[in-house]
């Protein structure tokens, strides 16, 4: 009798939890809600620019909303420290480029965040520094600065936007590799530079070329240099500094997208391969072109090399810059 009890309630509990077993099994794949893309800058920035010109078209690609969700401050240590604290599950993501993987790890003393504990999940974009003059400066070309620098060292004065920026790194690697004494002014972004470079408070300043594309071609600023390996179809008369007497010069920022640590290697394929769609898109590609920025693919494997070739390349950067951790 006890074994025939056993045996019905073993068929009504096989009734009445194989239905919802059945849609467990069912149920949908990642994505299947909204994916917040956290952009560690402020509104109107470069990475937001990026961040809201590819969210429409990761949308299109996984088939949910991408929503910008933007956290400035503490050279991206606030948006790091808020990605990395969320649940691994793929619904919270963050833009990151050099700042939060590579050079707050030597400008800051006291990370509050560990910067090798993010999923990397796919590269998104590189972009160049170019190197521009103010049109009351006493040089027209590269050549030109370097002499003038040679012949009055500290008294050119370049720009970045900011202590340990790409921008600021650049700076230190031409003052390095032409042999010349340049003078830093820091900046908290273009916003401030340009004008002071327009008025002629800045003799120089290094910044990615979509935020004075327009004042280049028309002439208020010049375009001595650009810090990539090749010429920017965007500026295809701007000659490299590699190519004006300094082989082997370049200098890219870059950006990709990285999660929370241990998201699974299924949802991180599945956006890899998304990420590597969109940025294969021609239209895409040439958006970012026209902008003087290049789309990237890879894998995740791709995404671990650049940041293995690029840490200890910064690390050099940073010392032989003097900057110190703060």
């Amino acid at each position: 009798m006890k074994s025939l009890y056993a045996a019905l309630c073993a068929i009504v509990m096989s009734t009445v939890a194989g239905p919802a077993l059945a849609q467990e099994g069912r149920a949908k794949p990642w994505p299947t809600q909204p994916i917040r893309l956290v952009v560690p800058f402020p509104a109107g920035g470069l990475a937001d620019g990026l961040a809201r010109m590819l969210a429409p078209e990761f949308e299109k690609a996984l088939g949910v909303p991408f929503v910008i969700d933007n956290k400035p401050g503490g050279s991206a240590a606030i948006a790091s420290i808020n990605v990395l604290q969320s649940p691994p599950d793929g619904y919270s993501v963050m833009l990151s480029g050099f700042a939060p993987l590579i050079t707050n790890r030597f400008t800051q003393k006291k990370l509050s965040y560990d910067p090798d504990a993010f999923t990397r999940i796919g590269l998104l974009s590189a972009t160049p520094n170019v190197l521009l003059a103010s049109p009351s400066a006493p040089f027209k070309t590269l050549p030109e600065m370097i002499r003038y620098a040679k012949a009055n060292p500290g008294k050119v004065t370049y720009g970045s936007y900011g202590v340990g920026s790409l921008a600021h790194l650049s700076g230190e690697m031409l003052k390095a590799t032409a042999n010349i004494d340049m003078l830093h002014v820091p900046y908290k972004g273009t916003s401030q530079a340009v004008p002071a470079l327009l008025g002629g408070d800045l003799m120089t300043h290094f910044d990615a070329a979509g935020p004075t594309l327009s004042l280049i071609r028309q002439g208020k600023l010049r375009a001595l240099a650009v810090t990539s390996a090749r010429r920017l179809p965007a500026l295809p008369d701007v000659p490299t500094v590699a190519e004006q007497g300094y082989p082997g010069f370049e200098s890219i920022s870059w950006n990709g997208i990285v999660g929370p640590p241990n998201m699974p290697p299924a949802i991180v394929a599945k956006f890899n391969a998304a990420i590597n769609q969109v940025m294969s898109s021609p239209a895409v590609r040439k958006r970012l072109a026209d902008s003087g920025t290049e789309a990237l693919t890879g894998s995740v494997a791709d995404f671990d090399a650049r940041l293995k070739h690029e840490i200890p390349r910064v690390q050099a950067l940073v010392r032989r810059a003097g900057i110190e951790a703060e």
